[in-house]
């Protein structure tokens, strides 16, 4: 595995401001255009290209001015992403293993909506297991799944030194919980409070286990991301 690696998730996208607005009470975000497109074809807003651009400085100066390798999902947001992280001549390789968790339409609902579906099909309106999922959609399990195959498919991602991944809040929870180990009974707990996922969310992940290629990898996950008046807020946390 990598000495180091870097997992960010993608900067705002349309879809993330008509949803959080829609939480809020503020359903009219969700025009034509949220809910008829594909959800992985949702740009970036102005305020998402910045905060990846905030991103891709904090990291340059912070972290490493280059890596061995970049990867981003194949999804518009986090290719987005990744161009205005700033890393002039990186080749990025888009990986599908690195999409988004599957919500199967769902998120192209306003809350009222998906809410209704949910309970129209039995299903808990608010993930609460591993097991749980959208319908049509994809649970936590096949997307630690997912992450498994991708460090596992690249062989060249073995003897690396340093690792810059772009994806998305799933992907990320996902690796987040293969890296804790984290038990199905401290899932649902595990996802909550501080450990919510931000637009462009950085962690950085060190100090590597010797002789380990599984999970957990690292012994130091290093948590940083932006605040409402864009400081940065920086944390670190022992494995």
């Amino acid at each position: 595995m990598p000495t180091e690696i870097v997992l960010l998730r993608h900067g705002q996208c349309t879809g993330n401001v008509a949803a959080r607005a829609s939480a809020k009470g503020d359903h009219s975000l969700f025009v034509p255009e949220i809910r008829n497109q594909e959800s992985s074809l949702w740009p970036l807003t102005p305020l998402g290209v910045k905060q990846s651009s905030l991103a891709g400085t904090w990291i340059k100066e912070n972290i490493a001015p280059a890596f061995d390798f970049c990867f981003s999902s194949d999804q518009t947001r986090s290719i987005e992403t990744a161009e205005h992280l700033g890393f002039t001549g990186t080749s990025w390789v888009e990986e599908p293993l690195l999409r988004e968790r599957e919500w199967g339409g769902a998120e192209n609902l306003p809350v009222p909506e998906r809410d209704a579906l949910f309970q129209d099909l039995g299903i808990s309106p608010t993930e609460d297991s591993l097991a749980w999922s959208p319908p049509n959609g994809e649970s936590m399990i096949t997307v630690t799944k997912r992450l498994r195959l991708f460090f596992e498919k690249p062989r060249k991602l073995i003897s690396s030194k340093r690792v810059l991944v772009v994806s998305h809040g799933g992907p990320l929870q996902a690796f987040r919980v293969l890296q804790h180990q984290v038990k199905p009974s401290r899932y649902v707990e595990f996802i909550g409070g501080d450990n919510y996922i931000r637009n462009c969310h950085i962690f950085h992940y060190l100090e590597k286990r010797n002789g380990k290629r599984n999970f957990p990898m690292y012994s130091l996950e290093w948590s940083i991301f932006l605040d409402k008046d864009n400081h940065w807020v920086e944390a670190s946390r022992n494995i």
